[in-house]
């Protein structure tokens, strides 16, 4: 079993969580060779958008064969969705695999299944200078970076990123492949 239904199951519990009606959550998904026309994201094939609108995933647009890995996608998303979607708060959230000051991501279309050692991964400095030429195009802080991936709770994370954020949300262990759990948000 690939990752994209893991994720795939997590994006169905925020699906289903009960969030205030003003506030917006866009996705950028990508990175494998799966696809499954029965689950919220039908291929990650390809690099592409959504928002989600009334408890369901609605596809904004599809960016083509892009690396996941690419900081620019990053940046790209980042600066996309604070100018589409503007806000008084902006929480940035990240799903994958984390490597801590190795870095963050797993782009499997690029990679296959052996991430780290084929490097496809977004090493720890590109990952920090997405998001800080991030800033510097749109000038917000984001109040929240999360990542629900393993390892990321470490200084050379958190450090570099402090002058984008208020809070790091992120795991110093090794994190199950589910993710986090938002079914809470759901009752």
């Amino acid at each position: 079993e690939g990752t994209t239904p893991r994720a795939n199951n997590n994006i169905s519990q925020v699906l289903k969580a009960k969030f205030p009606e003003q506030a917006n959550f866009v996705f950028c998904t990508g990175g494998s060779n799966e696809a499954n026309a029965g689950l919220p994201v039908k291929s990650w094939k390809t690099v592409k958008r959504h928002v989600l609108k009334m408890n369901r995933l609605e596809e904004l647009s599809d960016l083509g064969s892009v690396s996941m890995d690419d900081p620019n996608t990053l940046k790209d998303f980042i600066v996309w969705g604070e100018a589409n979607y503007p806000a008084q708060r902006y929480i940035l959230l990240m799903w994958d695999h984390g490597g801590g000051y190795a870095g963050f991501g797993g782009d499997r279309v690029t990679a296959g299944m052996d991430l780290f050692q084929n490097n496809s991964i977004m090493p720890q400095a590109k990952l920090v200078s997405a998001i800080g030429d991030a800033y510097a195009q749109t000038k917000n802080r984001f109040d929240l970076i999360g990542f629900d991936a393993c390892l990321m709770a470490c200084d050379e994370i958190a450090a570099p990123l402090a002058p984008y954020a208020n809070y790091l949300l992120a795991s110093e262990r090794i994190e199950s492949g589910e993710g986090w759990d938002w079914t809470p948000l759901t009752s």
